[in-house]
């Protein structure tokens, strides 16, 4: 019979305390890990995207927003091109 003064439980329950110490190391590894290479992929997504973006539409003049303001401009909204609809047009869409 095995008491807890007996040489084989206490290497025991040195080595469950050890390897429980270890995979608590093992598990904050693991998530610093992921939290780097999620960093550095989605940057590195992130920047080439936007980058690559930029750089196209500079090249082919395209602006985004418009950005100059105009002094003599009450203000910056566009109107919509409504067009009028019939009651038929609604009621087809189902």
């Amino acid at each position: 019979m095995v008491t807890m003064k007996h040489p084989l439980y206490i290497m025991f329950k040195r080595k469950k305390q050890m390897l429980k110490k270890c995979f608590q190391l093992l598990q904050k590894a693991g998530v610093f890990l992921s939290l780097l290479v999620n960093s550095l992929l989605l940057s590195l997504i992130y920047f080439s995207a936007v980058g690559l973006t930029s750089f196209a539409a500079k090249i082919a003049g395209k602006k985004f927003l418009d950005t100059q303001v105009l002094k003599n401009k009450h203000t910056y909204w566009k109107n919509a091109a409504l067009q009028e609809t019939s009651l038929e047009g609604f009621q087809r869409m189902f």
